[in-house]
Formats: structure tokens, sequence, C-alpha cells
């Protein structure tokens, strides 16, 4: 763009550049001007896309310094980190940092809890993500795919349901392939939790939305259930069904809860780092 800038201006000149050429050394140094305020103006649009935050969490951005996953953050500050995974080959993106849990040090890669996102999306957006970082979001499989591809990530999925009752599943690995693999499903042993493992049925599965049917069922589970998930045939637990409280398949749900497919009031899907492989 600056090259394209620079010949514009080089031609306006041609008329009017004196014979030191100062004109032209003034309008270089009115571009580049203009070209650090532009990124000034980048950076704060990216933060006022991410930083639209529901009261619970905090508006900051923190993006002045790269950091490969958000426990390197070395901080106790939640918030919207950029990051760059190691090896990563798509340019550094934005994040949630939770370090109000377990420790600290977790990325969120789902949020759940007043319904206002509708979660029925298709291949392309469950890809890239939707929502909003301040407020309820899929992060989006390739991201998922690239923070996870090197290193061990355990992960804790959060849930609250409308009776205040809140549990938590650990799990010792996560992991999400890449898309020529339909962004398949490594999930490690279930370690600890009062929800109890509702996930495990589900490992090695692809990825299925409304447009890409990779389950192992007659019909299409991302169809009938209005949800992209990892579905088998379909699920014990689908953190993406619709947000409507009662006892419907299609709810978002974690069976072994309370033994139900009741809907849920919050949930929250958190990887981390971790020192084993």
């Amino acid at each position: 763009m600056k090259r394209i800038l620079l010949l514009l201006a080089a031609l306006t000149l041609s008329s009017t550049q004196n014979a030191q050429g100062f004109g032209y050394e003034l309008l270089l140094g009115q571009f580049d001007q203009l070209e650090q305020d532009l990124q000034k103006f980048n950076d704060k649009l990216s933060r006022v896309i991410s930083g639209k935050s529901d009261h619970r969490f905090t508006n900051r951005t923190f993006d002045a310094t790269f950091v490969s996953s958000c426990k390197d953050t070395n901080t106790n500050v939640s918030g919207v980190y950029r990051i760059n995974p190691e090896l990563s080959i798509v340019p550094p993106f934005l994040v949630y940092c939770d370090n109000n849990v377990s420790d600290g040090g977790w990325t969120v890669i789902h949020r759940r809890y007043d319904g206002s996102l509708n979660f029925n999306r298709n291949w392309a957006e469950y890809r890239q993500g939707f929502g909003n970082l301040q407020g309820e979001y899929w992060l989006g499989l390739e991201k998922m795919h690239q923070i996870t591809r090197i290193g061990n990530y355990e992960l804790l999925v959060v849930l609250k349901d409308f009776n205040g009752t809140s549990k938590s599943a650990l799990y010792g690995h996560f992991s999400v392939a890449s898309e020529f693999e339909q962004y398949k499903l490594n999930l490690g042993r279930f370690v600890s939790g009062e929800a109890k493992d509702s996930l495990s049925a589900i490992n090695g599965m692809m990825f299925s939305t409304v447009d890409r049917d990779n389950d192992v069922g007659d019909g299409n589970c991302a169809q009938t259930h209005s949800s992209g998930w990892w579905h088998k045939n379909c699920f014990e637990a689908n953190m993406n069904g619709m947000y409507m409280k009662g006892r419907v398949l299609k709810t978002m749900s974690w069976y072994y809860f309370n033994n139900s497919h009741e809907c849920l009031q919050e949930a929250k899907m958190l990887i981390r780092l971790t020192e084993s492989n």
C-alpha cells in the first residue's frame, strides 16, 4: 500500500517538485506519519471489537507483547491477550485468558452464560470462531488446532445449572487436529470433577456442523440438535446446544451433571499448557 501511495505521490509531484526534491521528501515524511497513524487506529479498532464487555469481565486488552499461551503471560490479571502459539501458521490472535480459576493460565475456548449468542452455525463459522471474547463465544476450531498442536494441554469444563449448583470436569489432554482431519478431537483420560465424565465417548470424533456431517449416526446430529459439535451418535454432552431452560434434548447439556439433558445455565471450556506429555 505504501509503495502505491508513493507512486501516486511521485506522479502528482512531477509538475510541482522543486529542483532539490524537497516536496517529495516532505510528502514521504507525511506518508510515514500516516502509516503510523493507521497502525495505531487499527490497534484501537481491534481492541474495540474485542472489548465490548459484559460487566463481569475486564474490558482491557493486553497485546503489547506476544506470548505463546495464556500460561506465559506471568500475570494474575484475566483479560484479552494476543498470543502467538508455537509453530503456528496463522498470524497472532486474541484470546481470553482466565487467571481466576485453578491457579490461572487458562485459555477460554468456549463460554456461555445467558443465551445471547446463537451457536447454530455452519462449518466456516465454527472454523473461524464467533461471538465476543468479553462475552459468549466460540474461539474457533482453527485457533484451537494452532494452540494445541504443540505441547500437552489439559481441559477444564466448568458448569452451572439454574439452581446455582456448580460442578467441573478435568481431562488430562485436549487437542484438535487439522482441518484436513476434520478437526478431530483428541481427548485424554478423565482426571476428576463432580460433573463426572460426559466427554470420553466422543474422543476421536471429527467435528460436525449443519452443513458437514461427520458423525456415525444415520442422520446429521448437528442438524437434529441445532449445534456444531464432535457428535458421535449423537452425544452425552453438547456444549453448543440451544439455550432454552428445561429438559429438551437440543439444549446445552452435560448428561452426568444430573443424569439428564436438562439445560445448563452456564458453561465454560478452558485449556492450559502442562508440563507433562
